[in-house]
């Protein structure tokens, strides 16, 4: 599991054990935890969650449009 999967299964934990349950401005409820931040260093990794399965395709195309 890289860098970027680890802290972000750290802080999904952290806002269901810290979190504010209440409405948003659109009144839909929701699980809130402010703040929660992600750093990296790109010299050790490049960021890419793998915790879901995606296929090869769909990635390129989500590369390729925010590049």
């Amino acid at each position: 599991m890289s860098l970027a999967d680890t802290q972000y299964l750290g802080i999904i934990e952290n806002i269901l054990d810290h979190c504010i349950y209440g409405q948003n401005r659109t009144g839909i409820a929701t699980y809130k935890l402010p703040h929660q931040l992600m750093q990296f260093d790109l010299q050790e990794e490049f960021p890419i969650l793998n915790t879901n399965f995606v296929a090869f395709k769909t990635a390129v195309k989500e590369l390729l449009w925010i590049w």
